[in-house]
């Protein structure tokens, strides 16, 4: 039975702690292992199958954008509380598959470039002038 169950992120390192049972001793994740495991399998299934010819750079960048409609496609004509889960779990899971594959294509780090995306994105979006609203940098 879990007795507890807390979630953190600690800043600039992937790594997250889950806290189960009854002693609440945390179990430390390395969010970077599990991404490089992931990406691991799916290179893995893609080559057992001979599919590496299909995932050049421009194949998967398609492959992610049909995926990410399919996902959209899950949310037309209803309330986002409408949206069938079990539909948006699997097409998120393509989008983030496909992602994982241009990653490794292109050997890069994953966490460290959506550090950095965030951090340019700070510099576009400073809290105090953005905080609260849905306008663009060059409209703050």
């Amino acid at each position: 039975m879990i007795i507890g169950l807390d979630l953190r992120l600690s800043e600039g390192h992937g790594m997250m702690s889950l806290q189960f049972g009854k002693s609440r001793e945390p179990i430390i994740f390395d969010l970077m292992n599990i991404i490089h495991d992931l990406t691991a399998e799916l290179v893995a299934f893609r080559n057992e199958r001979d599919w590496e010819q299909f995932h050049n750079p421009k194949d998967l960048a398609l492959a992610m954008s049909i995926e990410a409609n399919e996902l959209l496609e899950a949310f037309l004509w209803k309330s986002p509380e409408e949206a069938e889960v079990e539909k948006v779990k699997e097409e998120l899971a393509d989008v983030l598959a496909y992602a994982l594959l241009m990653a490794n294509h292109y050997n890069l780090d994953v966490a460290q470039i959506v550090r950095d995306k965030v951090a340019r994105n700070a510099e576009k979006y400073p809290a105090d002038k953005a905080r609260g609203t849905a306008k663009k940098y060059d409209e703050l």
